[in-house]
């Protein structure tokens, strides 16, 4: 036998053996994810709606440095459950065309939006491949690691659940368990704390407007963002042909009612201000108002009982004692120079959505020997 013979039988052999080894990984490239997918399937169980709504009526209660209890806020009470039937179709549609526009069609998952969500992580671009049955499913475990896992589960389990309820029933549950901003969960709390409207009476337009509040919550006040999500929604319920060009053209931005003070709160008005700031502390630290509000968290201050009604009283017999502009408001916060913690804090007395502690004002001619001061220790000279 020939050398040239026995190297185009070895060749034949090495070929052989790379066809074997593709045949293997490409049947394990099909037969892998779906014995994966089964196992998932039949291990994870689908969340309970009536459960996840019970956990949303947990209130954050806020404590003094002593322990002692100084606010809490809660949607208990206007926390509203809603029928299928109580929501208007108008309201369906624009929460499907912000988040979900294959909702009615797709598995639980929608595949082209996921390859999306991958090309847009690769090429640095934004937007996210989940459907509202995951969303809901995300919601329900409370779970949002950025992980492959994560993600493969709540995909499965988003699945399982189109299979076990109708999409009615899971449209219905997100739109009572979904945050809309403001305190309110559930789109019956959304329409009376934005509109001081009954669900089934929200217009398209309002409508709108709620459903894309959504992606942002944390921005649900901020005008800006408000017409952009607005604007957006509209778009795509036209693109969707769920309204005509002549409803596009003619719909008008339906301004919100102004937010209720602070928040629901139990203790005095002014505490709101504190829990507002609180809130705000925590955002900064990565607590959003939505975790922080279906936790049951408790959350202990460096405010001193002492310190706080002290800070009250000297408020409330400044202001008595000025006649001159009863219209007036006033605020005063009370630091330890020391640590920096805040000993004290009072933004007003309720009755105005305004923080007075940390809206800018004028400081006036009171406040020029401290800028002289710190001029002075910058540069003597």
């Amino acid at each position: 036998m020939s050398a040239e013979v026995r190297q185009r039988r070895r060749r034949k052999r090495i070929w052989r053996r790379v066809r074997r080894t593709l045949y293997v990984l490409g049947g394990l490239a099909v037969v892998g994810p779906v014995v994966a997918f089964l196992i998932t399937y039949f291990t994870v169980s689908v969340p309970d709606p009536n459960a996840l709504a019970a956990s949303e009526n947990q209130p954050v209660t806020l404590y003094y440095a002593d322990g002692s209890p100084l606010s809490a806020r809660s949607t208990a009470g206007s926390h509203r459950l809603v029928t299928w039937d109580q929501v208007p179709q108008a309201m369906k549609n624009a929460q499907i065309a912000a988040e979900d526009e294959t909702f009615m069609t797709n598995s639980g998952f929608d595949l082209k939006a996921i390859a999306r969500t991958v090309w847009n992580r690769l090429t640095g671009g934004t937007g996210g491949g989940s459907t509202i049955g995951q969303e809901y499913v995300k919601k329900a475990t409370g779970n949002d690691s950025p992980t492959l896992s994560r993600k493969w589960v709540e995909m499965v389990e988003s699945y399982k659940m189109t299979r076990t309820y109708s999409k009615e029933d899971i449209l219905t549950a997100y739109l009572n368990t979904v945050y809309y901003g403001r305190g309110a969960y559930g789109i019956a709390t959304a329409a009376q704390f934005y509109f001081d409207e009954d669900v089934s009476k929200l217009t398209t337009e309002q409508s709108a407007l709620l459903a894309g509040l959504v992606q942002l919550p944390s921005q649900a006040n901020n005008e800006t963002y408000q017409h952009k999500r607005f604007t957006y929604v509209m778009g795509r319920l036209l693109a969707n042909h769920w309204i005509t060009q002549a409803e596009h053209d003619s719909a008008r931005f339906p301004t919100p009612v102004p937010a209720a003070g602070k928040g629901s709160g139990a203790g005095p008005a002014d505490r709101q201000y504190i829990m507002a700031e609180v809130f705000a502390e925590l955002a900064r630290h990565g607590y959003g108002e939505e975790q922080l509000t279906t936790s049951g968290a408790k959350i202990y201050t460096t405010i001193r009982p002492d310190a706080q009604a002290d800070a009250e009283a000297s408020v409330g017999k400044i202001m008595a004692a000025d006649q001159a502009y009863p219209d007036e408001g006033a605020a005063l916060v009370s630091a330890d120079p020391g640590s920096g913690e805040i000993l004290a804090y009072y933004g007003g007395d309720g009755s105005t959505t305004y923080d007075l502690a940390t809206t800018p004002q004028q400081p006036g001619s009171s406040f020029k020997p401290y800028v002289l001061a710190a001029g002075l220790r910058a540069d003597p000279q």
